[in-house]
């Protein structure tokens, strides 16, 4: 029997850079907070093989998608010889920093250690979601956390404040590998607790808070990043911030009213992409 489940997408609220690691890593310290943007995925049992198919030219179908190597990964870790078929429905733009690939990879082992009970804990899956990508760990989660390491070395961060965002997408892709490259290590921040507050009245809270190295390398690779964080500015955001490594950015309202028809006005005068959402503290 077909089972649906969701993918949530992330935004980081921090992301600092410490290191650059001999197997051509970084050290992060990041602060993540998924969203209600959400991809869709059916899980339908089948005899034998693995079957992923997406409804977005965006996304590759078969071997060459991350949930098609997430389901190779448990099911040959579990032994399990029967087969899956896995259709992606995605409303996460793709190499937006967001995070929609990992989430998918991370779905997909919940989904099928459930489905199959394969028995596998939260260690079990964090350690093969390590193996997928450095951002697959923080949705198996489940919690709004601090990433360490590679973003392997979760923290819970506790309640943040329900933020309204607006992520706007421009539409381009960026490569994280590149923007990671151009990253300076040692002009960073020093590594920071933050306990976020419990409102939105706190403006220097948030400009301290709202930092992200790769920021900068992006920014130099497309200006356009730098049109948009001024556009939410003059629309009132609380604070913005690119996530991961872009290129969407995302802008703070008090107000989800005001974020609502935002989204509405950016997606009717220009070619961007735009969401109205909300922080998820579990999911």
């Amino acid at each position: 029997m077909s089972k649906l489940y969701h993918a949530p997408a992330k935004v980081n609220l921090r992301l600092t850079v410490k290191s650059r690691r001999p197997d051509g890593y970084h050290e992060i310290e990041s602060l993540m907070q998924a969203v209600t943007l959400r991809d869709s995925l059916l899980f339908t049992p089948i005899e034998e093989g693995i079957e992923v198919y997406a409804d977005s030219k965006d996304v590759p179908n078969g071997e060459s998608n991350i949930a098609w190597r997430a389901a190779r990964l448990i099911l040959d870790e579990a032994k399990y010889n029967r087969g899956v078929r896995i259709d992606i429905q995605k409303e996460i733009p793709v190499a937006a920093g967001l995070g929609g690939g990992s989430s998918n990879a991370a779905t997909t082992l919940t989904a099928l250690n459930e489905m199959f009970t394969l028995g596998f804990d939260q260690a079990d899956l964090l350690r093969l979601g390590t193996q997928l990508g450095a951002d697959v760990p923080f949705f198996l989660f489940r919690k709004s956390a601090w990433a360490r390491g590679i973003g392997e070395i979760l923290t819970p961060a506790g309640i943040i404040p329900q933020f309204n965002y607006l992520i706007i997408n421009p539409l381009f892709p960026l490569s994280t590998a590149a923007v990671y490259r151009g990253v300076k290590i040692g002009l960073t921040n020093p590594t920071n607790d933050y306990s976020p507050p419990g409102h939105l009245a706190d403006l220097h809270y948030l400009e301290t808070l709202l930092v992200n190295d790769l920021e900068s390398v992006s920014l130099a690779m497309h200006p356009k990043i730098g049109e948009i964080k001024q556009f939410l500015v003059n629309e009132g955001a609380l604070g913005t911030l690119m996530s991961g490594s872009g290129p969407s950015v995302f802008g703070i309202f008090a107000d989800r009213e005001i974020s609502l028809k935002l989204a509405q006005k950016v997606r009717k005068e220009t070619k961007w992409l735009a969401f109205a959402v909300t922080g998820l503290n579990s999911w």
